[in-house]
Parts: C-alpha cells; sequence; structure tokens
C-alpha cells in the first residue's frame, strides 16, 4: 500500500481494518482460492482499478500509519492503558516524545 499499489489481503485479523475492500485493495474470505483468483483477475483485466486502489491505498497509509501518526496512537493507548490503572505516566505532557 505505501508503494501506491493496491492490495488483496484475507479477512482475517485486522486486515479488514487496514485495507478498504473495493477501496484500498480487496478483502477475500480466507480458505477461498476462487475468491483469490477472481480479485487478483479482477485487478489483472482493470488498470484504471488498480491506480485507484493503489492512489487509495498509498493516502491511506499516509495519512493513518505514518510514523508521527502511529506514534500518537501509541502514546494515547500507552497513556489509556495507565489512567484505566490509576497511574498516569512520570513527565506526560500530552505529547508524546519525538
Amino acid at each position: 500500500m505505501a508503494t501506491g499499489l493496491p492490495v488483496i489481503v484475507t479477512a482475517v485479523g485486522a486486515n479488514p481494518d487496514v485495507v478498504r475492500d473495493d477501496v484500498d485493495g480487496l478483502v477475500v474470505p480466507p480458505h477461498a482460492p476462487d475468491a483469490l483468483a477472481e480479485a487478483i483477475g479482477r485487478l489483472v483485466k482493470d488498470p484504471q482499478l488498480r491506480r485507484q486502489m493503489g492512489a487509495s491505498a498509498r493516502a491511506r497509509v499516509v495519512d493513518g500509519f505514518d510514523r508521527p501518526h502511529l506514534r500518537e496512537r501509541i502514546a494515547a493507548e500507552y497513556v489509556a492503558a495507565l489512567s484505566r490503572r490509576g497511574r498516569s505516566p512520570a513527565g506526560w505532557s500530552g505529547r508524546s516524545p519525538r
């Protein structure tokens, strides 16, 4: 996705959370070789679809999964986990360290 290419993933784990079906790539059921073959064929036959999904995939990575965004999201999760335990990180300023 970061290289601007559409992806085909199986609907397991976090894959469907990262890859939006028919937007950034294609999501197929696990253990479904016919669905996988169909998805591959669809992208092979349609260069415009590949370009469109590839551009969307790249934008998704840049907008939501680059280092600054991930650093902020991880820091926020860390603070939330500590606060659920009645703690706060020492010296926390509300922003993640750079």
